[in-house]
């Protein structure tokens, strides 16, 4: 939650959507934002669609929202859609179908759009129905890569300071990979009085994440201050860690919105959460879903093949080799210039 003063130095003076919105670009981390104005109640979740928004019918209250579409199905008792179900079988699943939830009558506010609710016009006893309206839009393409880095770094620290800037305990689980990594320092540089590190020791003799992990504690030793004291880094053996798909009965009686993909690392986590527990941590971080961000995108190669084939080609061998994608389909895919609605009617 944002301090009420922060709030209030940021957003006096907004009168209408988008002023508000001019503000809170100013404001670092990840937040749901609620606001009414001018007689109309707006959310939006964040561009990442990590803080997302589901809204539904309510035959008493009206249109009602929530981030959780499992609790909007509980309170508005929506059937389970049985086709969105098969869907979440698939590996990955495309645009728009990503979007379809599990529930018939729930639906998702798409990434980078809000949720206007107006209220009913004078006179009247019914508020007209919700619409969607985008806030954010992919910026021009200006800055050079370094320049882009730069700014993701300094975004990335202002993130991690806005969540944990101020609290004296905190802790990272630290991999050994850039993400992790990443916010291991993004946190340090915050100055808690105790900065906890956690490392799963790896089973098989020739990963190297331990040994980045473990550089990366020599690094942030190395660079000390009595403001920034040396981290402690426990290093869990890997005799006490689960497998992967470990205690996976246990997610059957919770509410879920979805089948998670990460359900099969479940125990893993906990072991971890507990461990940060123990250690006094007031907020734990992870770089779950880091590396994810800067991954090329398959399609964006076969945009880039017309202009720049040996380039294209060369990122996208790397990729086929990576996902064990056999060579005469990805090339006919590639060489594939068919519309996108085309594409995925085949497709699924």
């Amino acid at each position: 939650r944002v301090p009420d003063a922060v709030l209030s130095g940021l957003l006096e003076g907004a009168r209408d959507r988008v002023a508000l919105e001019r503000r809170l670009t100013r404001l670092p981390g990840l937040y749901h934002v609620v606001a009414r104005l001018s007689g109309e109640t707006w959310i939006r979740g964040t561009a990442s669609g990590l803080r997302r928004i589901y809204h539904a019918p309510h035959t008493e209250a009206g249109t009602i929202a929530s981030d959780r579409p499992a609790v909007l199905a509980h309170l508005t008792g929506a059937p389970l859609d049985d086709g969105a179900l098969a869907l979440r079988m698939l590996d990955f699943l495309p645009h728009p179908l990503s979007r379809r939830v599990l529930w018939r009558g729930v639906h998702e506010t798409g990434a980078g759009y809000g949720l206007a609710l107006p209220a009913a016009a004078p006179g009247t006893a019914t508020a007209p129905g919700p619409r969607e309206y985008r806030w954010w839009e992919p910026p021009p393409a200006e800055l050079s890569l370094a320049k882009g880095a730069r700014g993701v770094g300094d975004a990335v620290a202002a993130s991690v300071r806005a969540h944990v800037g101020g609290l004296d305990r905190i802790s990272c689980e630290l991999s050994g990979g850039m993400d992790s990594t990443s916010l291991t320092f993004a946190a340090r540089a915050t100055g808690p009085q105790a900065l906890s590190l956690l490392t799963v020791a790896a089973r098989d003799r020739y990963s190297e994440d331990e040994t980045w992990a473990r550089r990366a504690v020599e690094e942030a030793a190395n660079r000390s201050t009595p403001e920034a004291p040396a981290p402690d880094h426990h290093v869990i053996p890997a005799d006490r860690a689960p497998y992967f798909y470990a205690d996976l009965a246990a997610t059957a009686a919770e509410l879920n919105d979805e089948p998670l993909p990460v359900a099969p690392g479940r125990a893993r986590a906990h072991l971890l959460l507990s461990a940060a527990h123990a250690t006094g941590s007031r907020y734990h971080l992870t770089g779950y879903g880091g590396d994810e961000l800067f991954l090329g995108l398959p399609h964006a190669y076969q945009d880039l093949f017309h202009g720049n084939p040996f380039t294209a080609w060369n990122h996208l061998s790397g990729l086929r080799h990576q996902l064990g994608w056999p060579l005469l389909p990805t090339v006919k895919a590639l060489l594939d210039r068919s519309a996108f609605p085309r594409w995925i009617a085949g497709a699924v």
